[in-house]
């Protein structure tokens, strides 16, 4: 279900009053009028989730036709302060990432939030993510750098980043990667990829996000002819690789990039149905509560990673039935949206405060920040436990809670440490 209808159950934020919408502009044949402040009003309510794609039996792209709209007002104003800061979060994490000891100390003072809010318009009560002091593509192992030649066999796979691994969360990048080569699937990790733009094309900024897109597959596309798989840790990454660039740019590689990114869940499932997975898992006595992100349900294929993880001995994973996270990749950062993406992420942050779960779980960095926003509890991605059961990356276990089942507390504004 559309997130904002969940929360507003009328006509005016249903997705079907956005197609009508929609249709009235282009029956009054006023390409102007796709920037009005009514259109406005309505394509604030849409922040490209693509559920109500998902459910609509006529499988008409709602979520679509709000980019655009988005964008005709981006074209005419620019946007706003706050959603150009949101959509550029990937520039701001660079800068950032210059001084990040700096940075994260600065991040977690009440004056400096207050500032960054009156400035950039990001909320002053939304936990950030910490900065890595070493980005994951700074920080390669040469043997990751190598471009593999054509016909080398196994064929290696290629490792898409984005912004958050690199710049957040390099851990994840380097679980995943020795997952693959754990179990013998050569990686190659371009140093000079960019992050996706999914944040960008959300916003309707859709000129910017052309030229990363443009770069990207440039990188990417002869790799994708070659018939490397392309693996993205982060599902919005997938969704705007596979489904964003081939409208967003006539480029002749972006059919076969979409045809081989693949999200890493579905990958290792793969390997798991062919008798390739490695098994030997050491166990994880924990109780985690599993949220699927909504650009992985986009995919067609949220279930693989929970049942991986059911293959790791002591690990007791339950789904969280909790509908969207309400954080739309950098939307719910914003302070025009922070009220309305806490409402929406109500019922995940609440299952979250409950003693029960020893940590949660989920592939997207984005919804893990909402999980973390009010609680102690904390959220790893399913890669990080499968990295950690199979031995691999030992320091993972800093992040786990002493016992499972431990009592939550309210957590302060400041950082998420990753």
């Amino acid at each position: 279900m559309c997130p904002f209808f969940r929360i507003d159950p009328s006509e005016h934020a249903s997705p079907r009053a956005k197609a009508n919408a929609i249709r009235s502009v282009f029956n009054s044949r006023d390409p102007l009028s796709l920037a009005s402040d009514e259109l406005g009003q309505l394509a604030s309510l849409c922040f490209n989730c693509k559920q109500c794609q998902i459910e609509c039996p006529g499988h008409v792209n709602v979520p679509q036709m709000m980019v655009e709209t988005k964008s005709a007002r981006v074209g005419t104003d620019g946007g706003s302060r706050a959603d150009r800061a949101a959509s550029r979060i990937h520039e701001l994490g660079a800068l950032g990432g210059l001084v990040p000891r700096v940075t994260n100390w600065l991040l977690a003072q009440p004056p400096a939030r207050w500032m960054i809010e009156k400035l950039l318009g990001i909320h002053r009560e939304r936990r950030l993510p910490a900065l890595a002091r070493r980005s994951f593509l700074r920080n390669l192992p040469r043997r990751w750098t190598f471009r593999p030649r054509p016909g080398t066999r196994p064929r290696p796979v290629v490792y898409f980043v984005d912004h958050f691994a690199n710049h957040h969360d390099p851990e994840l990048g380097t679980a995943l990667v020795r997952i693959l080569e754990h179990n013998d699937i050569p990686v190659y990790v371009p140093r000079d990829q960019h992050p996706s733009g999914m944040a960008l094309v959300t916003a309707g900024d859709l000129d910017t996000a052309k030229q990363l897109a443009e770069w990207n597959l440039r990188e990417l596309g002869e790799l994708a002819r070659e018939g490397h798989r392309i693996i993205c840790s982060e599902p919005s990454a997938v969704v705007c690789l596979q489904q964003e660039y081939p409208r967003l740019v006539d480029h002749p590689d972006a059919p076969a990039v979409a045809e081989q990114v693949v999200e890493p869940g579905t990958f290792l499932a793969e390997l798991h149905a062919a008798g390739r997975l490695s098994l030997d898992f050491q166990p994880l006595e924990l109780t985690a509560g599993y949220h699927a992100p909504c650009h992985l349900k986009a995919l067609g294929d949220h279930d693989s990673m929970q049942e991986l993880l059911g293959l790791i001995p002591g690990l007791r994973v339950s789904t969280i039935e909790a509908g969207c996270s309400g954080m739309a990749g950098a939307w719910g950062i914003a302070r025009d949206n922070f009220a309305t993406s806490i409402e929406i992420g109500r019922p995940l942050i609440s299952r979250m405060q409950q003693a029960d779960l020893g940590i949660g779980t989920t592939e997207c960095s984005a919804c893990r920040l909402q999980m973390q926003q009010s609680t102690s509890t904390p959220t790893l991605h399913p890669l990080k436990l499968m990295a950690l059961a199979y031995g691999l990356v030992p320091e993972i276990r800093k992040r786990l809670p002493e016992t499972n089942g431990h009592p939550n507390r309210q957590m302060p504004r400041g950082l998420v440490i990753t």
